[in-house]
């Protein structure tokens, strides 16, 4: 289902995110670059949809939730990194990993509602 999609975008932001903290040379980071592709292509696209799924009552909620959990999430998500700004990168690239597993950790609290129409 879609939360199973939208937990392995969040494993791939993670492991992106863990494994930047140990990048020596530029073609590494080439590497990698499949992994945020996958966050992006499974959070941004089926997020809205698993939000629609989940709040199926109400027309232009799960929308406006949707946007509104992004832009806190860019808010938030600022301030954090930069407290974890100190004197190395590697801080950011350990903040960022800490903050996408425990969206995982939160993700698999969400329950599917019991009925659809």
């Amino acid at each position: 289902g879609l939360k199973a999609v939208i937990s392995i975008g969040c494993i791939a932001l993670t492991s992106f995110m863990f494994l930047l903290q140990f990048v020596t040379e530029s073609y590494q980071i080439l590497c990698m670059a499949i992994l945020p592709a996958i966050f992006i292509a499974s959070v941004c696209s089926m997020g809205m949809v698993y939000f629609q799924e989940l709040l199926f009552k109400i027309p232009g909620q799960a929308t406006s939730l949707f946007f509104v959990s992004m832009n806190s999430g860019y808010i938030l998500g600022g301030f954090l990194i930069s407290i974890a700004t100190d004197d190395h990168y590697t801080n950011v690239y350990a903040t960022g990993s800490s903050i996408a597993l425990f969206a995982i950790i939160l993700l698999m609290f969400v329950k599917k509602p019991q009925h659809l129409y």
